[in-house]
């Protein structure tokens, strides 16, 4: 059996047993104020529907942030009763500008769209059947008046482990004043490439807390008011996900698969100084 398949039927029979409600119930009681992090990819229009059932869900569940509201977030100036979630999309696909803005928008909330500079405006031929077309900068510009949050995935989608410091500045400086000069503001959030174990050290960490003020990454987690903000994990999820996976996932059901990466990149951070602790 595939590991999709086996958590399937497992978020099916959390579902049935009520799982994810009782989870919820227990994070609020539990963890009073805290915030969750969840992340796209593709958004086809095929699966508009699946996108609009998902948001229904989370609009009902969580208070929806922008950068401003996470700013609020972390300053304790929401309503603690309910829990607090940031939407976003990586990689700066088109139908991320053609489906998944529009649908954000008909709920009245704004996601953030996390760009790699360097395929600004391209099409990518990753396989016979995965070609990708970026959206192009005047696309990239339009979401921000619009009032969504650009983010910056690094120049070329490289991992971050290990590069040449004038490699690691252009991946992670460089494509940000880039983005920057594109539309017109500041860039104040990145996001990290895969997110994975081997994906950054303590040098990209460094440097991405000496220029941004949020670093997410793949490693799902709860925070709180007090959280490093360089180290915000996500959990990721599809639009074609059926809600009971979607609940299953965001309520945290397997975040226990991410607390060694978590606790590491939290390691890493603390041990740079007092700036790094919450």
């Amino acid at each position: 059996m595939s590991k999709q398949r086996a958590k399937a039927m497992l978020a099916a029979v959390s579902h049935t047993l009520r799982v994810p409600t009782a989870l919820g119930t227990l994070n609020q009681h539990l963890r009073g104020a805290y915030l969750r992090g969840i992340n796209y990819h593709e958004t086809e229009p095929r699966y508009a529907d699946g996108l609009r059932r998902h948001l229904e869900y989370f609009l009902r569940r969580y208070q929806v942030l922008d950068e401003t509201g996470l700013d609020d977030f972390f300053r304790g100036r929401l309503d603690p009763a309910r829990p607090a979630l940031v939407i976003q999309f990586d990689d700066g696909q088109r139908n991320n500008h053609e489906v998944a803005a529009e649908v954000l928008e008909e709920f009245g909330v704004r996601g953030w769209f996390f760009i790699i500079s360097s395929f600004a405006g391209t099409i990518k031929a990753w396989s016979p059947d995965l070609v990708c077309e970026y959206m192009d900068w005047d696309l990239v510009a339009n979401l921000a008046d619009r009032g969504h949050v650009i983010g910056c995935h690094s120049r070329a989608h490289v991992k971050l482990a290990g590069l040449e410091a004038a490699t690691l500045q252009g991946e992670v400086v460089e494509a940000k004043q880039q983005i920057e000069a594109r539309i017109g503001r500041s860039v104040r959030s990145f996001c990290l490439p895969f997110g994975t174990r081997d994906s950054y050290d303590a040098r990209a960490l460094e440097m991405l807390a000496r220029h941004y003020d949020y670093v997410f990454n793949a490693n799902a987690a709860f925070h709180g008011r007090r959280a490093t903000k360089w180290n915000l994990g996500r959990i990721p999820l599809e639009p074609y996900m059926d809600l009971e996976m979607v609940k299953f996932l965001a309520e945290g059901a397997i975040d226990w698969r991410f607390f060694p990466r978590w606790a590491r990149a939290e390691w890493m951070l603390r041990a740079m100084g007092p700036r790094m602790r919450p």
